[in-house]
């Protein structure tokens, strides 16, 4: 590996009206390194990336590649200079078949730069390209239409695009996003090739552990500005990263958690929900749980909403009581795992997917709870409403929910289980939570422990929102006399 810089980027920055995205960014990468960039959501990441390959132009800063200033070119000629880069949303031609998508990188002006116009057939030079990135001849996945392919052989597929530029330097903005951990394994090899032939590479990534695994150097971003460079071990060890990953998550966390379970339940559940945090909190895992509990948390909110419309408009009507309870008991009987067949038929391998699943699956015990509360509201109760004047939507709002109400809890705490159940099953299609970990522990013989521990993460984050639910249930049950 040779000690003059393949690439030098100068205190680049870049501004979006009073909006500060990227700020004096600097460091080299010397030819067959690969660069692992890495921060938090918003981070920068892209937006250098952007910059680099000029699709964004600079506020101030410079980039060289090779000795030449290259801050000042539009992209087509940064093409041709020899830097290709992948993007974070794969954007392929849908309606034509894969290998015809590579027709763009085969015909650029660099490549008949390089072949001297003599080629050779292009469509075969397409079809080993993309057999080279995983795409199996005798299955002619290469034929299907891009549009019928799945995340993993998109991405492949955004990788043999760059490939067939023969560049010197690739740029790959989250390449294993949405990726199982065995598309992972499979395009590792491929990084690795491109590095023995003396590419070099920047890889953007959420991803940390598999790009550790064959990044020479990391640098870390947070809010536009450049906060460690180093070894991955050593990047991780910094303070700085430490706090960008995990200081304010934690903190936020255990206030806003505590607190909500004081304002609940006094001090006792704030005490109870404190130290299930606590667990979690003093592994090495609270990453991948906060990513787990977004994921939960989120399809438990639409859950909810979509459960609460459905079971009270479902409510009004006895047959379709009826009708609606018998659908949920039919859902319920379905192996979990079904209900990720058609969606990622539909949608792909995506963390999307996932979500999609997440919400399916969760709103059945939603809207059978939202059913059964408010079916079991008194007659007479609804009637004293109606004589008093109210009209329909009074009388939901201020009789039948606040009546329904500690039932429905319950359907939420339901809710809770099935998402957080969900959102495990969803690492055997990629994502990147406490599931993974799990999936991985289970298929290694040492890891039963880790996988013990990883189980335990997951049920404490249950048992923290079903404190504070119970707590709020019973606390709504006495007020009205229920208990």
């Amino acid at each position: 590996m040779s000690d003059t810089p393949l690439l030098k980027v100068d205190n680049l920055s870049k501004s979006f009206g009073g909006v500060r995205a990227l700020h004096r960014v600097s460091f080299d990468l010397k030819p067959g390194e690969l660069l692992g960039v890495i921060g938090p959501n918003g981070s920068g990441k892209t937006t250098l990336v952007n910059l680099i390959t000029r699709f964004v132009k600079p506020t101030s800063g410079t980039v060289w590649f090779k000795g030449k200033k290259i801050s000042n070119l539009p992209p087509y000629k940064i093409v041709r200079l020899g830097i290709a880069r992948t993007f974070q949303m794969v954007k392929p031609f849908y309606n034509l078949p894969a290998f015809k998508n590579m027709i763009i990188s085969l015909y650029s002006p660099r490549m008949k730069q390089l072949a001297g116009g003599r080629y050779g057939d292009r469509d075969a030079v397409a079809l080993d390209l993309l057999e080279e990135v995983g795409f199996e001849r005798d299955a002619h996945v290469a034929y299907k239409m891009a549009g019928a392919l799945p995340q993993g052989y998109l991405k492949r597929l955004e990788l043999a695009k760059a490939i067939a530029l023969e560049p010197e330097l690739f740029i790959l903005d989250e390449l294993f996003s949405g990726l199982s951990l065995a598309e992972v394994a499979s395009i590792v090899p491929i990084i690795e090739k491109l590095r023995i032939a003396g590419k070099a590479i920047i890889m953007i990534e959420h991803r940390l552990r598999e790009l550790f695994r064959i990044a020479d150097r990391v640098i870390v971003m947070n809010y536009g500005e450049k906060i460690a460079d180093g070894a991955a071990k050593d990047v991780m060890e910094n303070e700085a990263v430490k706090n960008a990953y995990l200081g304010m998550p934690v903190s936020a966390t255990f206030v806003l958690v505590m607190g909500v379970g004081y304002i609940v339940g006094g001090i006792r559940s704030a005490l109870v929900v404190g130290g299930l945090l606590l667990f979690i909190a003093s592994t090495e895992w609270w990453d991948r749980a906060l990513i787990t509990a977004y994921m939960a948390t989120f399809g438990v909110l639409v859950s909810v909403t979509i459960g609460l419309i459905a079971g009270s408009l479902g409510a009004q009507n006895r047959f379709m009581t009826k009708a609606m309870l018998l659908v949920c008991d039919t859902f319920q009987t379905f192996p979990s795992f079904i209900y990720l067949i058609p969606v990622i038929m539909l949608f792909g391998v995506t963390d999307t997917s996932v979500l999609i699943a997440v919400i399916i699956y969760a709103t059945i015990p939603a809207t059978r709870y939202t059913l059964e509360g408010l079916s079991n509201v008194p007659q007479s109760l609804q009637d004293a409403g109606s004589m008093s004047g109210v009209n329909r939507m009074q009388r939901w709002l201020q009789i039948e929910l606040p009546m329904a109400f500690p039932h429905i809890m319950l359907g939420i705490n339901q809710t809770v289980v099935f998402a957080l159940f969900m959102v495990i099953i969803g690492a055997m299609i990629g994502t990147d939570d406490l599931g993974q970990l799990i999936l991985k522990s289970l298929s290694d013989e040492h890891g039963i422990g880790n996988g013990l521990m990883l189980g335990l993460c997951v049920a404490f984050i249950g048992l923290t929102v079903d404190q504070i639910l119970r707590t709020w249930a019973d606390q709504r049950k006495q007020a009205l006399g229920l208990a």
